[in-house]
């Protein structure tokens, strides 16, 4: 796999990680790739399905875990907003 740039020394064991992650997974060349958002019973993904999922009260890691992770990532505050 190439990359579009070189990555940057605190992106390489992601990388890593993600190459290893992804090795168990064969590429298909003669199935058409699909997106599913498991969050929601038509597949599709919503704001909506996203923030029920973040904050399902049944889930053990709804006590703000999430969004105290999120602020934590070494990503722009622009993407951070986002998510």
């Amino acid at each position: 796999m190439k990359w579009r740039r070189h990555l940057f020394e605190y992106e390489e064991g992601v990388a890593v990680t993600f190459m290893e992650e992804i090795s168990a997974y064969p590429i298909q060349r003669h199935l058409k790739d699909n997106l599913l958002w498991k969050a929601d019973p038509s597949g599709l993904y919503s704001t909506r399905s996203a923030y029920g999922l973040l904050s399902n009260q049944n889930r053990p890691a709804s006590d703000g875990r999430n969004f105290q992770l999120i602020w934590k990532l070494k990503i722009p505050p622009k993407a951070a907003i986002f998510t």
